[in-house]
């Protein structure tokens, strides 16, 4: 029994030294370390803030249509006549009746929208808000509402004539923003008086 128990012991001896010689085998560096073998780290750098996703070059480039665009701010009637009062672009332009934009003639100006009439084809009546574009030079197209820039916000400059004045734009009901109005106008009519 002996015998047999120190046969077992060199058996795992030398089995344990077998894969201990295996396993320092395939732990030793290759000769030859060059940016290739690590190549995989820099491609799977999940912390590079300018990664994206894999995309193979195809190179077809695609080009990125030009856009020409104008819309309607506002109109405006006065002691100097009527103009109209229009985004194009980063400028703002005040035109009056008869000018010209983007190849269209102002013919008629209302409170809130312009007849533009092109050299050929139909009128086009733009509302406030509303706008026109086209991409590469094309035909002109009506788009849809706009919202103002920031520099383009109209500010209030009217007040009501009287306390009792309702804006004309309110809702004739009750709703919660009425009734605080309601309440802030009664208050100062209070402290008017005293």
């Amino acid at each position: 029994m002996n015998r047999r128990l120190l046969y077992l012991i060199i058996a795992f001896l030398a089995a344990g030294q077998g894969m201990t010689r295996a396993a320092t085998e395939t732990n030793k560096p290759s000769g030859t370390l060059n940016y290739d073998s690590f190549k995989i780290i820099s491609d799977r750098n999940i912390f590079n803030a300018s990664r994206s996703g894999r995309r193979k070059n195809s190179g077809v480039v695609r080009r990125v249509p030009k856009v020409d665009n104008f819309s309607l701010r506002g109109t405006l009637t006065y002691e100097k006549g009527q103009h109209a009062i229009f985004d194009n672009g980063s400028r703002q332009s005040d035109l009056k009746l008869g000018a010209e934009i983007n190849g269209y003639r102002i013919s008629q100006i209302t409170f809130d929208s312009v007849l533009l009439t092109p050299a050929k084809g139909a009128p086009v009546k733009l509302a406030v808000g509303m706008g026109m574009r086209r991409e590469d030079g094309g035909p002109w197209a009506l788009s849809g509402r706009t919202e103002p820039s920031a520099s383009t916000t109209p500010a209030v400059s009217a007040s009501p004539s009287s306390p009792d004045a309702k804006p004309a734009d309110s809702p004739a009901g009750g709703s919660g923003e009425d009734e605080v109005v309601r309440r802030l106008m009664e208050k100062r009519r209070q402290q008017l008086k005293q």
